[in-house]
């Protein structure tokens, strides 16, 4: 199995690179093992012809991961659904309270999760975030051929 971690060190490491060479060409990174499969990565796989790994931990020493990577062009997909998840419960004078959101709308699940954005932008990965409901439209697949070539030169 491939471990997919870096170390503090290295990661420390990748942040003091990434500041003093910000014009770097990205390094190369091992393919992970072939993970869980589900519609979108073989939506992604068929229409793109590229390999999507689900649930990559991307962090050594931390239990970070994304949604969805494309490790080949260190490309992260984020799928923010928390932000509309609707929450029910009886508070303590008995009267039903509605919320909308998840761990991701409350402070705290918000800067943990812009910790792990930078971090991983650090590291050199492009992280992209959509909502459940336009994981799988032509419009994702849009974002991430996009970000290929722009980013890389491939159409």
């Amino acid at each position: 199995m491939v471990n997919n971690t870096i170390s503090v060190e290295e990661l420390n490491a990748a942040r003091q690179k990434a500041r003093r060479n910000l014009g770097a060409k990205r390094p190369k990174v091992k393919r992970a093992p072939a993970a869980k499969t589900d519609l979108f990565t073989a939506l992604v796989r068929d229409e793109l012809g590229l390999v999507v790994v689900k649930e990559l931990e991307f962090c050594a020493g931390r239990r970070w991961r994304f949604d969805y990577a494309i490790p080949e062009y260190k490309i992260a997909l984020e799928v923010e659904g928390g932000a509309f998840k609707k929450r029910r419960y009886y508070d303590d004078d008995g009267e039903l309270v509605t919320t909308i959101g998840g761990r991701h709308n409350s402070a705290k699940g918000f800067l943990a999760d812009m910790e792990k954005y930078n971090t991983a932008t650090v590291l050199g990965w492009r992280l992209l975030r959509t909502i459940p409901d336009e994981l799988l439209s032509g419009a994702t697949l849009d974002m991430i051929r996009e970000t290929i070539r722009t980013n890389y030169g491939k159409k």
